[in-house]
């Protein structure tokens, strides 16, 4: 009889980032814009409560519905010709072209659908999770120093928006 329990630990996973550009920009040259995960906060899930008294005694219940800041925070690893980083930015300018000069016409339009794909060690997929109506929400600066021995590569991190989330890859083991 096998154990059906295992101790195979996630410590080698790997995680990409994967956003629709070309439904954003259809002029776009490729459909996707694959970013190299370095780090990836995934999202607090809160339940939301509500308060019930019975005969003077308060009671937390839920509530039904779930909560939680719904922000994303990605830090990737840039290419050698800034692809990510000016598919972000034109992103960015689509929403809000400079501060105070209000929304693009059709914001709608710059909500997308991202992927987040975890990778096993032999970097076959494990599962995605899909955060819906996403848009960017803040993008990071960038620090270009010489001097720094310790920066081999360009490291950038930008944050998203999104309304809700959705797994696809999980089965009942």
């Amino acid at each position: 009889m096998s154990d059906p329990c295992s101790l195979n630990l996630g410590t080698t996973n790997k995680w990409i980032a994967i956003i629709p550009f070309k439904k954003i920009d259809p002029t776009y040259r490729t459909p996707n814009v694959a970013f190299n995960l370095v780090s990836f906060e995934m999202p607090e899930v809160l339940l939301n409560e509500v308060s019930a008294f019975y005969h003077g005694t308060e009671m937390k219940l839920p509530a039904g519905v779930s909560g939680g800041d719904k922000t994303l925070v990605f830090e990737y690893l840039m290419s050698s010709d800034w692809r990510q980083w000016k598919t972000l930015y034109k992103w960015s300018n689509m929403i809000c072209k400079t501060i105070g000069s209000g929304f693009t016409e059709k914001l709608v339009d710059a909500l997308v659908s991202v992927r987040f794909i975890i990778l096993s060690e032999f970097k076959n997929p494990v599962f995605e999770i899909i955060f819906h109506n996403c848009w960017i929400k803040s993008f990071g600066g960038l620090t270009l120093d010489y001097q720094d021995p310790d920066a081999v590569e360009i490291r950038h991190s930008f944050s998203l928006a999104y309304s809700h989330f959705t797994f696809e890859g999980f089965e009942n083991e």
